[in-house]
């Protein structure tokens, strides 16, 4: 992950479309996919403590359930070419 640029942050929460243009929104974050009931978002590494980032950034992720994810093939090829899933 390191050679990435990024960590990834799998988030758990209501509203997660909303979220994801929120958060896709700020130049701290690369990246933002839904999968499921969960969102991937992968945020540039000078953020020291991403998820402590998340809490404070966005209010509403509190209580969510946060977890550091490592990276898969998708995430590989996002931070190499610079897009997402359409």
């Amino acid at each position: 992950m390191a050679q990435m640029g990024v960590n990834i942050v799998e988030v758990k929460a209501d509203n997660l479309r909303a979220l994801k243009d929120k958060v896709m929104a700020r130049d701290e974050v690369r990246s933002a996919a839904q999968l499921g009931v969960r969102l991937r978002i992968l945020i540039y590494q000078n953020v020291q403590q991403p998820i402590e980032w998340l809490k404070q950034t966005f209010p509403e992720l509190a209580s969510a359930e946060m977890n550091i994810a490592r990276p898969s093939l998708e995430d590989v090829f996002v931070s190499v070419t610079g897009e997402g899933r359409q």
